[in-house]
Formats: structure tokens, C-alpha cells, sequence
């Protein structure tokens, strides 16, 4: 999405197309960059799943040099999955996407939360937790007239037990949101638990193996946090392996380790009885 504004544009997200949204075929067609990026002053990234940040890659290879702005956490991430997507789409080799890499980190600029940041001409910007995965983030333009954009990013839903909820922005004179499930009703996150619980006895009556394809970023890490307060409730620890087989998931994983202040309530208090949510 691209904002235009008085001191210049701001391009929010590099998304990856996929599927349906690629129109014309051919690999490179979700890839190249269509538009000028003559007057993008900024980039400004919402959280770091791929498909909002797939083509960062193709996006400096249009010579584009401004900065990126995201949150601390995103900004650690976003390495790790573009270095993933990186060998996944091109076939590059550790020399190669590292040197990619190098180029998007120095261009990175991670932001504090709920602070506005100066973008110049009295234009700010700030992040506001959304609740999606980790440090994914709504976004808050301020124009000089004291008016405020805001761009919703990917919603998380409320009551997760992994991260604090969302909150409503408190002034959105143009509002812009997300509306990938805006016309479909999700299970409710309070019978996640007891379902996960059911499937897991399930298997272990049986003596046989659960496989969970899941992706690594997010959904891997609810799902660790859910097992741990099933084996701590119902005493499984003797009888159930967890083996996480993914690279990418294990670095993500130990990204949210490391971002325990952005946990919810609960997480944290999870820490001071000892316990390891995310084992």
C-alpha cells in the first residue's frame, strides 16, 4: 500500500503475491516491482510474515536506499524469514543472500513501541501492538494538520494466551484495515486448548505419532505455549516427545524468547513459577 503525502510516499508492507493474486503467470510475475519508487521516502513494515515482506529483495534492486522502519522484534525477524524465502524462491547460497541480507539490515530501522517517531515536514509515525505474531504492529501516521492515518496490518484475535490483545487506535481520522477474513467466523480461541488436548490423548491412546504442519513463525509458538499448559494440567511430561523439525522455527522461537516483555500477562507469569512456555 502506498501512501502519498506532502513530504513524499510511504510504501507500507512489500507484500508477496500468491496464488489467485498473481494475474499473469510466469515466476517472476509476483516478483518484480510495477511501480516508481522515485518518491518513496520510507518503507514501513507491519510485522515480518513473508507474504508482507517477500519482495524487500527485488525492492532494493531497484536502487530503493530509504529507510525501513518496523519494530525492534520485526526487525530481528525479518533476516530470518527472508533468508529462508531467499534460498526457497531464487536458490541463492549462504554467500549470496547474506550478502542480501546485509543491504536490508543496514537499511532496517527498529522503532520503539507507542512512540512517535519524526519522519520530517511534522509528519510521525508510530507502532501500536496488533497482536498478530510477535511486535506485529497497526500503523499511525501524523500529518501536520494533526490528522492521523492509521493502517490496521494483520489483526490478531483477542484472549491469546501468548500475547497482550490489540487496541483500537484512539484517533483515526482515514482508516485503512485489513480484510483477509472479513467475511468468515473463526473457532474461538477459548476451545483451542480443550481441542489440542482431545487430539493429543487421541494419539497417545493409540501409541501413535501426531504430525502438526504449522507455519514457523507465530502458529509454531502458540502451539508450543498450548502443549506446554496441557502437559503442566494434565501431566503428560512421562509419556509425550516433542520434536520441532524445522530450522527457521527453532530461530523464531528463540526470537520470542528473547522479546519476553512484549509476552501477555499470563506468559510472563508462567516464567516467575519457573515454567518454560516455549520448550
Amino acid at each position: 500500500m502506498m501512501l502519498k503525502l506532502s513530504l513524499g510516499s510511504i510504501l507500507v508492507g512489500c507484500r508477496l503475491f500468491q496464488g489467485k493474486d498473481i494475474q499473469f503467470g510466469g515466476r517472476d510475475a509476483s516478483l518484480n516491482i510495477e511501480f516508481s519508487i522515485r518518491q518513496v521516502k520510507a518503507l514501513v513494515s507491519t510485522h515480518a510474515h513473508i507474504d508482507h515482506i517477500g519482495r524487500l529483495p527485488w525492492l532494493l534492486a531497484t536502487s530503493f536506499k530509504s529507510p525501513i522502519y518496523c519494530t525492534k522484534a520485526t526487525a530481528e525477524l525479518v533476516p530470518l524469514m527472508l533468508e529462508d524465502g531467499l534460498k526457497l524462491q531464487l536458490g541463492l547460497n549462504y554467500l549470496q543472500h547474506q550478502k542480501v541480507l546485509n543491504v536490508i539490515k543496514e537499511q532496517l530501522k527498529p522503532c520503539n513501541d507507542q512512540q512517535w517517531l519524526p519522519l520530517g515536514k511534522q509528519h510521525y509515525l508510530r507502532f501500536q501492538p496488533a497482536s498478530h505474531i510477535l511486535s506485529s504492529a497497526c500503523v499511525e501516521f501524523k500529518l501536520p494538520n494533526s490528522e492521523v492515518i492509521a493502517f490496521s496490518g494483520d489483526l490478531g484475535p483477542s484472549n491469546t494466551p501468548l500475547l497482550p490483545d490489540h487496541k483500537s487506535p484512539k484517533q483515526a481520522d482515514y482508516l485503512f484495515s485489513k480484510s483477509t477474513y472479513g467475511n468468515k467466523q473463526h473457532d474461538n480461541v477459548s476451545t483451542r486448548t480443550p481441542r489440542l488436548n482431545y487430539i493429543i490423548d487421541h494419539a497417545l491412546k493409540d501409541d501413535s505419532v501426531l504430525l502438526i504442519p504449522t507455519f514457523s513463525v507465530g502458529r509454531t509458538q502458540e502451539l508450543l505455549f498450548d502443549i506446554e499448559q496441557l502437559i503442566h494440567q494434565c501431566d503428560l511430561h512421562s509419556s509425550l516427545a516433542i520434536i520441532l523439525d524445522s530450522l527457521l522455527a527453532k530461530q523464531v522461537t528463540k526470537t520470542y524468547r528473547h522479546f519476553k516483555k512484549l509476552w501477555s500477562t499470563e506468559a510472563k507469569n508462567k516464567l516467575h513459577h519457573q515454567r518454560h512456555p516455549l520448550t
